[in-house]
């Protein structure tokens, strides 16, 4: 039996040269593609998960631990009241900076107890005031 350009195994035949295989690799790719899509927007709703606003409501309402560093003791503020204090100074603020205590007479020597959390608020409010 010889082969006919009708013979979909043929080049020039009914499927354009691509053989019979051609549905199984096209359904490769399709599903290939289907599966980077959906591993895209997983990323997407995990990275918005993982980063909360610093604005959010929720975040602004939670206690934050503080430590008064004239007295050494701790207490709690709200994260809004901590940042509305700061965002109210003028100018840039330094890392050694502090909020009231009301263990030393409301004088500015209160910082958050969590280092790492507090050089990352004061740089956040920095860049806000700056503009970016």
């Amino acid at each position: 039996m010889t082969a006919t350009p009708l013979d979909p195994g043929v080049p020039g035949g009914r499927s354009g040269g691509r053989g019979r295989h051609a549905p199984r690799a096209r359904r490769r790719v399709v599903l290939f593609a289907g599966l980077l899509l959906a591993g895209a927007g997983a990323a997407l709703v995990w990275r918005d998960r993982s980063t909360p606003d610093p604005d959010s409501a929720e975040r602004l309402g939670a206690p934050v631990e503080m430590l008064c560093r004239e007295s050494g003791r701790r207490f709690r503020l709200t994260r809004g009241l901590v940042e509305a204090e700061l965002r109210g100074r003028v100018g840039q603020l330094r890392e050694d900076d502090g909020v009231a205590s009301p263990y030393a007479d409301d004088r500015p020597v209160a910082r958050m107890a969590s280092e790492a959390q507090w050089r990352e608020t004061i740089e956040r409010i920095n860049r806000e005031k700056r503009g970016g």
